[in-house]
């Protein structure tokens, strides 16, 4: 059963009609003068591309959204560069998934499946480490990116889901694990207390700080946008 579901949202991914996302969740990578890479924002969610959606439009087997990762532009990621992704947790939070449920941060009620055409991996509430795959060698350009594919199944309840992410690359040191958080039918009014509740549950102590002052006020800079 799980292979067949795992099949399906590969079809998805190649034969789906446009989404809504364009480029999926923004998720950052650089390299500092160490060669570790790392991710400049610890937990990131944009609204305009971080939103669940029954895939296909027409009769959907899924929900899907994307999650889009970008080496930054002259930073210290070289052109060619092939990052790996995995899903993993943290000390912190040593699962790979975290979920709102609308008032606590919980273990997700669902898998999550990632997929992409090199890899498709199923994230299992208890994970703390799966294997994904390869993403394609950057091209050294501003904008350079890959995307991969987030689906949830349709009986998934509403919620903020968060993933866990940590990226690889050879001659590189690994990053520490930095979160995309997805929505699937939180209400607007409701959104900025289920992003704080995750950002303060899954980053490591030592950078908490950091990515609530930095993280948080770009995702809410982006939301807000949105509503607007």
């Amino acid at each position: 059963m799980r292979l067949a579901i795992i099949g399906l949202i590969c079809l998805i991914s190649a034969s789906a009609a446009p989404r809504a996302f364009a480029h999926g969740i923004p998720l950052s990578v650089n390299a500092d003068s160490g060669l570790q890479l790392f991710a400049p924002q610890l937990v990131t969610f944009d609204a305009d591309e971080g939103t669940f959606a029954a895939t296909p439009a027409g009769s959907p087997v899924a929900l899907t959204t994307a999650a889009g990762f970008y080496p930054v532009f002259q930073g210290g990621v070289p052109a060619g560069a092939v990052l790996t992704v995995d899903a993993a947790g943290s000390a912190a939070h040593p699962a790979a998934l975290a979920y709102w449920d609308g008032s606590s941060v919980l273990p997700s009620p669902r898998d999550v499946t990632m997929t992409r055409s090199s890899f498709s991996a199923v994230v299992h509430p208890e994970d703390t480490f799966v294997a994904g795959g390869p993403l394609s060698a950057y091209s050294g350009l501003e904008g350079g990116h890959s995307s991969v594919t987030l689906a949830l199944p349709l009986d998934a309840p509403t919620g903020l889901y968060a993933v866990g992410f940590r990226v690889s690359s050879p001659g590189f040191e690994d990053s520490e694990t930095f979160w995309a958080i997805a929505n699937h039918g939180v209400d607007p009014a409701d959104f900025d207390a289920g992003v704080s509740a995750i950002a303060a549950s899954v980053p490591e102590p030592t950078t908490l700080g950091l990515t609530t002052a930095g993280a948080l006020s770009l995702a809410f800079w982006a939301w807000r946008r949105r509503r607007a």
